[in-house]
């Protein structure tokens, strides 16, 4: 019986901590990005999965032998990787900044050296 209590609170200890870690990720999405909907919303689509899980809720349309045939028949877009990637070029300040890094790596590496011990060379063994 004493097992039985104690499997039973720490199953609602985790379905509570479960719960929190999603409104929590609600909130947070909420922030981060702004569209997002909330808690509410994170309701609203858990209730509709489980409702399409139980086959109550909102089917989604299925595609029909014609679209099915377009999609399969269409041709393949011939490209080299070269005009691919120069289609597709951004200008401005890339994502990754080569004078952030250097700086960085060489501000761990200094780190490195006035922390880790210093020992004498290795011997080839």
């Amino acid at each position: 019986m004493q097992q039985i209590i104690g499997f039973s609170a720490w199953l609602l200890v985790a379905l509570v901590a479960a719960a929190l870690v999603m409104v929590a990720a609600a909130f947070a999405t909420t922030e981060r990005f702004g569209a997002g909907r909330g808690v509410a919303g994170m309701l609203t689509d858990l209730k509709a999965a489980w409702a399409s899980l139980r086959g109550r809720g909102t089917q989604s349309a299925e595609l029909t032998s014609d679209e099915v045939s377009r999609i399969v028949d269409a041709p393949p877009v011939e490209t080299t990787m070269v005009d691919f990637f120069r289609a597709n070029v951004e200008e401005g300040a890339g994502y990754v900044q080569a004078a952030e890094i250097t700086a960085r790596l060489g501000k761990a590496a200094d780190t490195v050296r006035t922390t880790v011990p210093q020992r004498g060379p290795r011997s080839a063994a």
